[in-house]
């Protein structure tokens, strides 16, 4: 892989660890296979990475961003329901095109709940 700057090599692992989640499970996304999944080496991942939780919070943002940031953005007039509205179809939308990334971000909500220190996250 060529050189890449942190914030690059930052944005590559996590991608990266995202493809790793939806094609093979929270589980399976070991360090090793994240680092391998992003071309990047081990030593690479763990100086971007405190440890796989970093690496799973910074995969939740990025899937959070997706489903809400392809919508658009709530007004100031539109009312609470019209908000959960919103939502609730670009989840919809986004698990009629691809079911394996909203069982990837139930799976890191789990793990959010089964870890007190991510409970923010869930």
């Amino acid at each position: 892989m060529a050189y890449l700057t942190a914030s690059e090599r930052r944005t590559a692992i996590v991608k990266a660890a995202a493809r790793v989640i939806i094609r093979d499970g929270l589980a399976a996304a070991t360090t090793r296979r994240i680092a391998d999944e992003a071309g990047v080496n081990l030593a690479a991942l763990h100086y971007s990475f405190d440890g796989k939780g970093e690496i799973y919070t910074a995969v939740d943002d990025m899937f959070r961003a997706t489903t809400v940031g392809s919508r658009l953005v709530p007004t100031t007039g539109w009312t609470r329901q019209e908000i959960i509205r919103s939502l609730l179809e670009r989840f919809q939308d986004l698990l009629h095109a691809d079911r394996d990334v909203p069982i990837a971000q139930y799976e890191l909500l789990l793990w959010a709940l089964r870890n007190p220190d991510k409970a923010e996250l869930a």
